[in-house]
């Protein structure tokens, strides 16, 4: 017991050390990074509902913990729409917004001159809620979908261009990767997931 107390006691200094060079950098800890993007979903088996189109907001405020990385939590909107045929058998019921809530990590590479790579890791769980009635159409049998959320994953890669000491634009390409579950009927439950790919371009403001 007292050895792990010792342990957080330790990883708290070294949290706080960071923050006070920083301090002493002149360097505003506390970052907001807002992106905007759009993209397409990756076809394999596990992806059968969705049709291809993909748009997305993060929101990923931070702080520093040195003066190249940043912490800490954010989430995104993603919006998708069901596949053409359920699209059809849905009668236009097909908008699908997923909300991840993440923790992530950004680490921003020395630049050269104005511009400044990074890569940006985001990991925690999708809150999705869709409820859709399928009515086939030569059975005219219907069909109860119930579409819930599931794990989430996403990196990114790109570069800020440094506008100057608070501003920063950015244009990166991100990789998503996301779970959901999928209930006919109350009775038959089904595990998926989704990769998405996406162009981004954000703003970052210290």
């Amino acid at each position: 017991m007292k050895k792990k107390t010792i342990k957080y006691l330790l990883c708290f200094i070294v949290f706080f050390s960071s923050l006070k060079d920083i301090y002493s950098q002149q360097i505003n800890p506390i970052f907001s990074f807002i992106e905007i993007g759009g993209g397409a979903l990756i076809a394999n088996q596990n992806n059968k509902d969705f049709g291809n189109a993909h748009f997305i907001f993060n929101n990923s405020p931070s702080i520093y913990t040195t003066e190249h990385f940043g912490l800490g939590f954010g989430f995104s909107i993603m919006t998708y729409s069901l596949n053409k045929r359920l699209a059809e058998l849905s009668q236009g019921n097909d908008i699908v917004f997923n909300i991840p809530i993440y923790i992530h990590g950004m680490y921003i590479f020395p630049g050269y001159k104005k511009y400044y790579p990074f890569i940006h890791l985001k990991a925690g769980y999708g809150i999705l809620s869709k409820e859709v009635e399928i009515t086939e159409s030569q059975s005219q049998e219907a069909r109860e979908y119930k579409y819930s959320g599931g794990r989430y994953l996403g990196t990114s890669i790109g570069v800020f261009y440094n506008f100057n000491s608070d501003h920063k634009f950015s244009i990166s390409l991100s990789c998503n990767l996301m779970n959901y579950h999928l209930k006919i009927n109350a009775t038959e439950s089904i595990k998926r997931d989704n990769t998405a790919v996406s162009i981004n371009i954000g703003w970052l403001l210290n």
